[in-house]
């Protein structure tokens, strides 16, 4: 096994090339929900994060632990914890 380092970034360090790389990456999985109008009637609507504001987009982020490479690729499953025994 080797061990490397890799710097990796949050979404708030990144700049707007990446920004834009990672918003364009949240767009892919868009999430759907229920909307009621004021008539009572229900619709399914669609929500894009990469549409968020920044803050909200670095929020949504830092919650589910995301990391990016200089470029805005996202790199946090390359994390592992290593488990050290005496």
């Amino acid at each position: 096994m080797e061990i490397i380092k890799i710097k990796a970034y949050q979404y708030n360090e990144l700049n707007e090339v990446s920004k834009f790389k990672v918003k364009r990456w949240l767009d892919e999985t868009p999430y759907d929900y229920e909307h009621e109008d004021e008539n009572g009637k229900i619709t399914l609507k669609w929500k894009f994060l990469g549409d968020m504001e920044d803050k909200e987009i670095q929020e949504y982020c830092e919650h589910e632990e995301f990391l990016f490479s200089e470029s805005g690729s996202r790199i946090d499953f390359l994390k592992t914890k290593v488990r050290i025994s005496k």
